[in-house]
């Protein structure tokens, strides 16, 4: 099959090999399940990665600008002392 992406093919290649094996992982447990559901529920498990990803970026993000304040804070309290 043939893909046109503006991204370089070796990214594709390796996008397509990630959600073959995530397709191959669902086909070992239902062995007779119909090709067209393992690929959506691949596809619905590959996006569940990317959402919990975002969440922890977001947190990761959130918990920096906290640290951030704390020491710009901190920093203050020395240099006025």
């Amino acid at each position: 099959m043939t893909i046109r992406s503006d991204r370089d093919a070796t990214f594709v290649r390796n996008l397509a090999r990630y959600i073959d094996h995530k397709a191959e992982e669902l086909q070992s447990a239902a062995p007779s399940a119909p090709i067209d559901k393992l690929m959506m529920l691949a596809s619905m498990n590959v996006a569940e990665e990317l959402f919990e990803a975002r969440e922890e970026l977001h947190r990761m993000r959130v918990q920096l600008k906290e640290t951030t304040e704390t020491l710009v804070d901190l920093i203050s309290q020395v240099e006025e002392a």
